[in-house]
């Protein structure tokens, strides 16, 4: 599709675009990480999609809950747990499935906090979970991980059977 045309398409067409783009994307990542589990022929390809040079519009938080509660509706809270990864530590698609450990959630040496990384630059810090009053700065995500929300914030990940 020709530049002039996408950007007279209304926002919510451009969006779902983009989503598709990104989903063609994951297609080429996800198998390589995962060989055998995914179809070899990538069925998005040379859809004959083009990017322009225009803003992408940015998701609301409103829009994320909505997008999470069809995830976990459908069966897929990994993809409602990703998303929300991705948008409390703007992570990629790519790094939240291929390269996020679950040693990075509150390892023994740094139990109230997440290394989040930068998966252009591969550096990564640790972000802390709870501000200084003990107070979950990451609510939903830290409820979301099965964590009992009495456990104190010194204390490792408890994982809910």
């Amino acid at each position: 599709m020709k530049k002039a045309k996408l950007n007279a398409l209304p926002p919510e067409i451009g969006r779902l675009l983009v989503q598709i783009d990104t989903r063609a994307r994951s297609f080429q990542i996800i198998p390589r990480a995962n060989p055998g589990k995914f179809p070899a022929k990538n069925p998005f390809e040379k859809m004959g999609l083009q990017s322009t040079s225009r803003e992408t519009p940015f998701a609301t938080f409103a829009e994320l809950q909505a997008f999470r509660a069809k995830a976990v509706e459908t069966g897929f809270q990994s993809i409602a747990t990703g998303a929300l990864i991705g948008w409390e530590f703007l992570q990629r698609e790519h790094h939240i499935y291929t390269a996020f450990q679950a040693e990075h959630y509150r390892p023994d040496n740094h139990p109230g906090h997440v290394h989040v990384v930068n998966p252009k630059t591969n550096r990564g810090d640790w972000t802390p979970l709870f501000n200084k009053s003990g107070e979950p700065l990451y609510p939903d995500l830290i409820a979301e991980t099965g964590r009992d929300e009495e456990v104190a914030p010194d204390r490792g990940l408890d994982v809910a059977p």
